[in-house]
């Protein structure tokens, strides 16, 4: 049997013993303190194996003495049992520190420490007494050192650690075993190497009595390919120049199909892209003579070049080019800014809209996205426009700090015209900044968009009042047929306005709309449906599907809820399959503070925390295993 005794009480029961009767600290009968005031207001901190102190100064102090424990179990045989004490360890102890601050180092990690203080007199009659017992614990033993590659065509590297551990040194290993050590100072976090040689590194940090985490990390001899030069016509490889490459090969990640070419000595090959081929993955790897392999890389083709492209690289030529096109025209923006401005009346520079009146579509000329900003696209047109698409684009509206813009969108359908957009299609695009809605109309005019194709793309910023993706008049008698809306991730969405819905849409007895696989997060809306559907004057509300869908906005305030459930309308034929919620979804009523939530588990939704990688960072990668398997969100999150 063990007994647990603790021989630290009578240290204890004398400390509380003296703690109660100087709880105020000894003064004479005229109220003149005999001693210094107990130091007070001590703040504890701890990073890696070191505790910090802090405390007050004391009027009249010549220095303090500070002391830190632990507590320490002994194990003892007494009476043929095995019995354990629990006593209080001095660990450290200063008798003579002149300002009001203290450091610890060495110490143990994820251990509770018990700091105490007292003022130092002239006289040690005077001395105050000891402060009451700080505790704080370290933190378990971590990832001390981290590496970043910077430049992998310099081979430039910073590394940092977390400060408090005491490194005196850091220790870098080559490819080839050579060492090198570099000193360093603790306090200062970080440490830059440049121009190391292509290789795999080690690296690790340590002092006199120990060493930590050990990192890896590539200057690579094949470079990561450019976007900027995978092109519609060709793609540049590049890598560090050595004259015992002999061979570049190539493995198509599909097919498996290999491809090899002699490698230059100056390190650049330019392939045409249609020995390649379009939309094809391939590994890229450098061969030696002597057999041996390079790092390997990856890079996807871009899509066939469509006939008659028009190529644009300053906004005056694609302005020029939108305008002068034949009906259909492809136009391709090469990297680049595209900022379509002109001066007021006033002389001040201003956005422009941009007039579209025809068939085209906007796309990337390489796989480096183009930016785009403009005051908004309008769609005008007295006959039909077959199509209206962009891809790859960077869209950047000039609201991102909430700068209360005059309403402004990606596309505003102009109520005067009398057309109709057969489809449109927003693929592959990041959007952000935009003061109003994504698509605009006036549902009680005529322009209707018949097909809305909203995919793959990144949006952020929507700072809109409103957010209507697509409109049907009633009056011409021309439905909106279909809205897809997949695989997009969308945050901070109509967040300026709390009664305007994020995701709204006219509907139609024959419309199907289509909600699937897109995150949404921190799109908060407040009083009103998170998802609504308009009804039309044929009463119907169409076919809706919301599947698979991560819906996580924290609520402005957290008793009230932070969404209310979609209204999609009385006999809309609705399915609602495998949506992951974050919070419990409700209205909240600010005038009779009645909170209503909803119960959405008779559709299947799961109530839970996807638990994003960093979202604050706009890394929504889902780290919840449960959400995951569900495979919930937009899939290019899914690790």
């Amino acid at each position: 049997m063990k007994y647990i005794k603790n021989i630290a009480m009578l240290l204890i029961a004398a400390l509380v013993a003296v703690s109660v009767a100087s709880c105020t600290d000894d003064t004479t009968e005229s109220g003149v303190a005999d001693r210094l005031f107990r130091p007070v207001n001590i703040i504890l901190s701890a990073s890696g194996t070191t505790v910090s102190a802090t405390w007050a100064g004391i009027e009249g102090a010549a220095g303090y003495t500070a002391e830190l424990y632990k507590r320490n179990v002994v194990e003892v045989e007494e009476e043929g049992e095995t019995v354990e004490y629990e006593d209080m360890q001095l660990v450290a102890l200063d008798e003579n520190i002149p300002t009001n601050e203290w450091i610890v180092r060495g110490l143990e990690y994820d251990t509770q420490y018990y700091f105490r203080v007292k003022a130092n007199a002239s006289n040690m009659a005077e001395n105050s007494y000891f402060s009451e017992f700080e505790n704080i614990k370290t933190p378990m033993e971590t990832q001390v050192l981290k590496v970043t590659v910077d430049d992998p065509i310099e081979g430039n590297v910073t590394f940092t650690w977390m400060t408090g551990y005491d490194l005196t040194y850091i220790k870098v290993t080559a490819a080839d075993g050579t060492e090198t050590e570099h000193a360093i100072n603790d306090a200062e976090g970080s440490l830059s190497l440049r121009k190391l040689d292509a290789g795999v590194y080690t690296a690790v940090a340590g002092n006199g009595e120990k060493e930590y985490n050990v990192v890896e990390f590539l200057i690579p001899v094949m470079y990561e390919v450019s976007t900027s030069e995978i092109t519609f016509d060709e793609v540049t490889l590049r890598w560090a120049a050595d004259g015992n490459i002999t061979t570049v090969q190539l493995v198509n990640v599909v097919t498996g199909e290999e491809k090899t070419y002699p490698a230059p000595a100056s390190g650049v090959l330019v392939i045409p892209a249609a020995e390649l081929g379009f939309y094809q993955t391939y590994d890229v790897t450098l061969i030696y003579a002597d057999g041996a392999t390079s790092n390997t890389v990856r890079f996807t083709t871009l899509s066939q070049k469509p006939e008659g492209v028009i190529v644009v690289s300053t906004a005056d030529e694609l302005t020029n080019a939108i305008s002068t096109c034949a009906n259909g025209a492809v136009i391709a923006l090469n990297p680049g800014e595209y900022h379509v401005q002109k001066l007021n009346d006033s002389g001040v520079l201003e956005y422009q809209a941009v007039v579209i009146n025809k068939s085209l579509t906007l796309m990337a000329a390489t796989g480096e996205m183009p930016l785009v900003m403009v005051k908004q696209f309008n769609l005008v047109a007295a006959a039909t426009i077959d199509l209206v698409r962009i891809e790859g684009i960077e869209f950047a509206g000039y609201d991102e700090d909430d700068k209360n813009s005059s309403d402004t969108y990606l596309f505003n359908l102009d109520a005067g015209s009398t057309a109709c957009v057969t489809r449109l299609e927003i693929e592959n695009n990041k959007i952000h900044g935009i003061s109003n809605s994504l698509i605009r109309a006036d549902r009680n005019k005529a322009y209707t968009v018949l097909n809305v194709y909203i995919n793959n793309n990144f949006m952020w910023n929507m700072n809109g009042k409103q957010s209507y993706i697509s409109t049907y008049n009633a009056n011409d008698g021309v439905p909106a047929e279909t809205i897809t809306f997949t695989n997009n991730t969308i945050t901070r969405l109509s967040w300026k306005n709390a009664t305007q819905r994020p995701f709204a849409w006219l509907a139609s007895e024959q419309l199907v709309v289509n909600i699937s696989n897109n995150t949404f997060y921190d799109c908060q809306n407040g009083k009103t449906p998170f998802a609504e559907a308009r009804g039309s004057v044929d009463g119907s509300y169409g076919t809706v599907i919301m599947k698979n869908n991560i819906f996580y906005s924290q609520p402005a305030d957290p008793a009230k809820a932070p969404n209310n459930q979609p209204s999609l309308g009385d006999g809309v034929k609705f399915t609602n399959e495998g949506n992951v919620l974050g919070f419990v979804w409700g209205s909240y009523n600010s005038t009779s503070g009645v909170l209503t939530t909803y119960d959405w588990s008779e559709y299947g939704a799961l109530v839970a925390d996807p638990e994003f990688a960093d979202a604050a960072n706009l890394d929504f990668t889902v780290t919840n295993e449960q959400v995951a398997n569900l495979r919930a969100g937009d899939p290019r999150w899914l690790k």
